[in-house]
């Protein structure tokens, strides 16, 4: 088999009682308002979690009561037309008890009507195949014959999953069974190496993308890809970015990064040929016993109010082709930090890396550009030379590709008028990054003269070897003018 294309899938908690509180305080009413909520948004499949836990689905024997939550649960998302992506084993790991789990699976199992309304069965949420942690849990009488008991986590992990996969088929023959891997690639190779080209192999590996959650995605894939060894094999299940604001960052900030996150890794499968992501998660979630602080990763907030992540998937629902993030050289739109500094769309001030550096902005639309608005740059005259200079700095962008090796270009329209530094800090600046958001080196321009009137600035620049993507900037230390930025450009080789 190969990973499903026709799968859209969002990960699932209700905003309170979430993980798996979800089935001790059962709430089906809310559950399948949820559930229409998902489908609002081009969603066909829901990714739930079944939690191998006293008092949720207790192992190795759920109670009748436990059991009748799950087959309440999966009527309603028949009842909605939504496919469900069963999670098993979640919050569990006695990975040497396979009898036990399997005794399990077949009571959670016997729960449902039949199993049509299954696009895919997990056996566990991100197993840590590679975990060289001691093995405590002890082993039971499904243990195989002939096979050691082995001391490591992992290496329990590997032969329960190869156990587990075979009868999970078994008993709901026909369904697609994967599973998923996170925490970077070792666990993934682990499992890749342990059952490829077997029976035990899963229908598609399953990866979490949480890779350089500040930077373009595209090589972190690129790299699974890779290890995978064919596309159609590969699935990422969740992916996605927290809202919660950081810093000086803005509310409409903070969305916006998140937004851009998920829409990277979207535009990024497509070109290396994978399926549509599952962005996690559908809703943020207040805080519960799972997730003490709860979480801002949703599309939807607390409220059901949705956030840019959300109106992301309404203008470009799953399945339809992901429009490249590219930068945002109008200057459009209005997101302000916390300072109260007018800022375009994927654009911010960076003040340092002491953060206290000097400098204000606001969106000028009688002053502009070709038509279109500019950023104005004030009040960084009082910087210190103990810190790098304030700047005007772009949010990365997804095109051009960056291919170490080759040369891009950073280029833009300024002019200034009144005391502005004529012959100093004032410059273009390319700083490069690898997939895991770690700084490689910059390319500084010379000092800039600028004019009461626009003049285009160009800085050339080489990808680095490892390099991901680009921060780009327009330095403007020691500046007690006005200076205006408008008409960005960034271009990768012609």
């Amino acid at each position: 088999m190969s990973a499903p294309t026709n799968q859209y899938t969002v990960n699932y908690y209700p905003v309170n009682n979430s993980g798996y509180e979800m089935w001790s305080h059962y709430n089906g009413a809310q559950y399948q308002a949820d559930m229409q909520k998902a489908k609002s948004l081009g969603f066909n499949t829901l990714r739930v979690f079944l939690a191998a836990t006293a008092g949720i689905f207790d192992f190795s024997s759920p109670t009748t009561a436990e059991l009748a939550n799950l087959t309440d649960f999966y009527k309603r998302s028949k009842t909605v037309g939504i496919k469900l992506h069963l999670t098993l084993f979640d919050y569990w790991g006695s990975y040497g008890y396979i009898s036990g789990s399997q005794t399990w699976i077949a009571a959670m199992f016997r729960a449902l009507p039949d199993t049509a309304n299954i696009a895919v069965i997990e056996i566990q949420n991100e197993t840590r195949y590679a975990l060289t942690t001691t093995y405590t849990g002890g082993f039971d009488s499904g243990w195989p014959a002939g096979v050691k008991q082995y001391s490591q986590v992992g290496q329990v992990a590997i032969v329960w999953a190869q156990s587990i996969t075979g009868y999970i088929r078994s008993v709901a023959p026909g369904v697609p069974v994967t599973a998923s891997t996170s925490y970077g690639t070792a666990d993934l190779s682990a499992y890749l190496a342990a059952v490829k080209g077997t029976s035990a192999a899963p229908s598609w590996y399953d990866w979490h993308c949480y890779e350089a959650s500040s930077s373009v995605p595209y090589s972190s894939l690129q790299t699974v890809v890779s290890i995978v060894g064919n596309p159609d094999m590969l699935y990422i299940g969740e992916t996605g970015l927290t809202s919660e604001a950081s810093g000086s960052q803005g509310t409409l900030q903070a969305q916006q990064a998140q937004s851009d996150y998920i829409q990277a890794v979207r535009w990024s499968c497509a070109q290396l040929g994978l399926p549509e992501p599952a962005p996690w998660i559908l809703f943020d979630l207040n805080s519960s016993a799972q997730f003490s602080g709860g979480q801002s990763f949703g599309l939807f907030d607390t409220s059901g109010n949705v956030k840019l992540s959300g109106a992301l998937y309404q203008a470009t629902p799953p399945g339809t082709i992901v429009p490249a993030i590219s930068l945002n050289g109008n200057m459009e739109g209005c997101q302000p930090d916390t300072n109260g500094n007018g800022l375009p769309v994927r654009w911010s001030l960076y003040k340092g890396n002491t953060d206290i550096q000097p400098v204000s902005a606001a969106i000028d639309t009688a002053t502009t550009y070709q038509g279109s608005a500019t950023v104005l740059l004030t009040g960084s005259g009082a910087t210190s030379a103990n810190d790098n200079p304030p700047a005007l700095q772009s949010l990365p962008a997804t095109l051009p590709v960056v291919i170490p090796g080759q040369v891009y270009t950073f280029s833009c329209a300024i002019k200034a008028t009144g005391s502005y530094h004529s012959g100093g800090w004032p410059a273009l600046e390319i700083s490069w990054y690898g997939s895991s958001g770690n700084y490689i080196s910059s390319t500084s321009g010379p000092p800039l003269t600028f004019t009461s009137t626009f003049a285009r600035y160009s800085l050339n620049s080489t990808a680095p070897p490892a390099s991901a993507y680009a921060a780009l900037f327009v330095n403007v230390g020691y500046n007690s003018g006005k200076i205006w930025v408008g008409g960005a450009v960034w271009a990768g080789p012609s």
